[in-house]
């Protein structure tokens, strides 16, 4: 028992570089990447609300007719699900008092997340040996 825990503990770190998760995690980055483009990507404004500005939002019907051009998905619930798992995983988030998109349409305005600080590869990368 002994010798096997000295064998783990020998052993090199695992990349998690070629994992199919991180494969998945680069895909939805470089789409956010994408989605962000001031030209093409997903029409990004401010909004005024009654005293509060807020600054750059886009709403969730835009996201999908985004995904559905951009991607070519032809059902709307499959863009929905996208949006919704892409969400998930934190790449966006809504912002208001509409902050419930699981199980519904993705509603209200949402916010893209900074890349550097919270994308699923850039955490795996930092993981300590």
């Amino acid at each position: 028992m002994k010798a096997d825990h000295d064998q783990l503990l020998d052993k090199k770190p695992i990349s998690l570089e070629n994992t199919p998760n991180m494969r998945v995690y680069r895909r939805m980055e470089d789409l956010v990447m994408r989605m962000q483009d001031p030209k093409s990507g997903v029409p990004i404004k401010n909004v005024k609300s009654f005293i509060t500005k807020i600054p750059s939002v886009f709403t969730g019907q835009e996201l999908m007719n985004w995904l559905m051009l951009s991607l070519g998905v032809e059902d709307a619930a499959e863009a929905n699900h996208l949006a919704n798992i892409m969400a998930s995983h934190g790449y966006f988030f809504p912002i208001g008092s509409r902050a419930d998109i699981f199980g519904q349409a993705v509603v209200g305005l949402q916010r893209t997340q900074i890349m550097q600080y919270t994308s699923p590869s850039a955490q795996c990368n930092t993981r300590p040996a």
